[in-house]
């Protein structure tokens, strides 16, 4: 077995930096062995952390020596509590990779008592990769390392914003320390913007999920950009299994902005695609919609929103009659090839699809449907406000509205069981349209 490395203690008058380069290869070679890496000499990092104060001036030697020394690190803490502390408690390499960052992500502050050297990408890479690895499992280092976050590490991301790795490695270490130390992590508007631009990471994805699931997201959305809001909302109404499970005081913010600011859609007309307003209203309706999936109860008994979805629903409805209007982007489609052949050669203007109106009315329905399911005070809502006809009238296909049939029939069963009165009064409607329809037919000898 190759002998186990081990670096000088920094102390000697003349240091052979070629040598030292070359141990913290053999050192990092040999921390990707497990046994290797549970028996290593402690010290070592004791002597590391002297040494990095004493790096060499020459250009391409720092940077060599640097880039090995967090290599190094990174490897000697993967699933190692014993060199994990051993580092937080004899060495000062936590305040040296700290100081490191801080530079990187601050280059036109050059004031600094540890001689590392600047701008270098492969470096920081690995110094995040160490401080990843250094917080696993390990809530005394989270707390250590949360301390210097957003002072330390979120301002790289203004430095190597169009690095995707440097931006993964953050939202590791974020993603890590929600889990152990959630309040003493500061998150700024900077970092969620760079984590909402680059959400096909999958450390990015880990690290707003823990932010969904700590509330950190719901106090920081009043203050986002539209833009944002609509990333983040669309966000999580891909993830199902994270919106049943927000907080009531995140439902709150959902609810709150779509009630206080719902008529935007009202103002809608075609041509408006990029209308932030109207997506971002549209996008809170379909997150209430996926809140209330499971029978949110704290939705179900709360009458102002229900009062708002019906009005807004009734609303449309009558805005919707002149189907003759093209301007009209609430009027039903019955034609479902618009939807279809034509849709791709539809400019992104005239593409239905691509309106915030698009799906709004089936997202009203769906919402009633499920914070009618069995309750009966909204049940009888719908009918007092004269809602139930409404719904009636949209079991039938939509090209606007996809599914709307099936949203309105799953919203009929569900306001009619337990509720005679709402049962009398569909039969009532149904008793009228046949008596309707009778004086129509025409009586036919069959003879």
């Amino acid at each position: 077995m190759e002998t186990q490395a081990y670096l000088p203690t920094g102390n000697e008058s003349t240091i052979n930096w070629s040598s030292v380069l070359e141990t913290l290869e053999r050192l990092t070679s040999q921390c990707q062995d497990k046994d290797r890496r549970e028996s290593m000499n402690t010290e070592n990092f004791r002597n590391l952390g002297v040494l990095l104060q004493q790096i060499p001036s020459e250009e391409n030697l720092r940077e060599d020596i640097t880039i090995s020394a967090f290599r190094f690190l990174r490897n000697s803490v993967v699933a190692c509590r014993r060199n994990q502390d051993a580092i937080r408690e004899h060495s000062m390499l936590l305040e040296i990779t700290s100081d490191f960052l801080r530079l990187e992500g601050q280059p036109e502050e050059k004031t600094s008592n540890l001689v590392v050297p600047p701008n270098n990408i492969l470096a920081t890479r690995c110094a995040l990769q160490f401080l990843a690895n250094f917080i696993v499992e390990n809530s005394s280092n989270a707390a250590l390392v949360s301390s210097v976050f957003s002072t330390h590490l979120i301002p790289l991301l203004k430095t190597f914003h169009s690095d995707e790795k440097v931006v993964q490695y953050i939202a590791m270490i974020l993603h890590l320390l929600l889990k152990q130390c959630p309040v003493g992590v500061k998150v700024e508007q900077a970092l969620l913007s760079s984590l909402l631009e680059n959400l096909h990471l999958e450390f990015v994805i880990y690290a707003m999920e823990s932010l969904a699931q700590e509330d950190v997201l719901s106090d920081m959305y009043e203050e986002m950009e539209p833009k944002n809001r609509i990333k983040l909302l669309s966000f999580l109404n891909e993830r199902p299994d994270i919106v049943v499970r927000l907080s009531e005081k995140a439902v709150s913010v959902v609810r709150n902005n779509f009630v206080e600011r719902s008529d935007f859609i009202l103002k809608s007309k075609v041509g408006d695609s990029d209308d932030v307003f109207s997506w971002e209203i549209a996008i809170l309706l379909e997150a209430l919609c996926g809140i209330s999936a499971t029978g949110n109860e704290f939705l179900k008994s709360d009458s102002v929103l229900m009062t708002t979805v019906l009005f807004l629903l009734r609303q449309i409805q009558e805005a919707g009659r002149n189907a003759d209007d093209t301007e009209n982007v609430f009027a039903p489609v019955e034609d479902l090839k618009k939807l279809t052949s034509t849709a791709s050669v539809q400019s992104n203007e005239d593409d239905m699809r691509a309106h915030p109106t698009f799906l709004f009315k089936a997202h009203l329905i769906r919402l009633v449907a499920n914070i009618a399911h069995k309750s009966k005070s909204n049940q009888d809502m719908v009918r007092e406000l004269e809602c139930l006809p409404i719904i009636l009238d949209n079991c039938k296909l939509d090209a606007r509205n996809p599914f709307i049939a099936q949203w309105s029939v799953l919203a009929i069963r569900n306001l009619c069981e337990g509720n005679e009165d709402n049962q009398l009064y569909i039969r009532e409607v149904q008793r009228m349209d046949t008596e309707k329809l009778l004086p129509k037919l025409e009586l036919v000898d069959l003879s």
